[in-house]
């Protein structure tokens, strides 16, 4: 491992490995046997890999303009979540109060 552009991180666990890995050495998983090793590190939380980070600023300024639209859930890359809100109106005004209160809740950066 010399430098960061040939890291690779292993997509079960997010250890960092060499570029010419074919296990995980943290894990113990085969690398070509499933889903693909990624360049950019993966927040693991309890040993379960997570999405990516997310600005909670961001994304309450879209929900608080554009909630009602559910831009804030397009953002978050839940599009099935997006589609309702859009549908609904934001789930009548209601989800869109309630997602304004959960993101100010949130850390920020936050993980989805």
């Amino acid at each position: 491992m010399s430098t960061q552009d040939e890291a690779i991180f292993c997509p079960y666990c997010g250890a960092r490995l060499a570029e010419e890995a074919i296990f995980c050495h943290r894990c113990g998983k085969h690398l070509s046997s499933g889903a693909p090793v990624s360049h950019e590190p993966t927040v693991i939380i309890n040993n379960v890999p997570c999405g990516s980070a997310k600005d909670k600023w961001i994304a309450f300024i879209l929900c608080l303009l554009l909630g009602l639209l559910g831009v804030h859930k397009f953002y978050e890359g839940k599009i099935f979540f997006g589609m309702i809100y859009l549908f609904t109106f934001g789930l009548l005004g209601i989800g869109v109060i309630v997602d304004l209160i959960l993101l100010l809740l949130k850390p920020n950066p936050y993980y989805v």
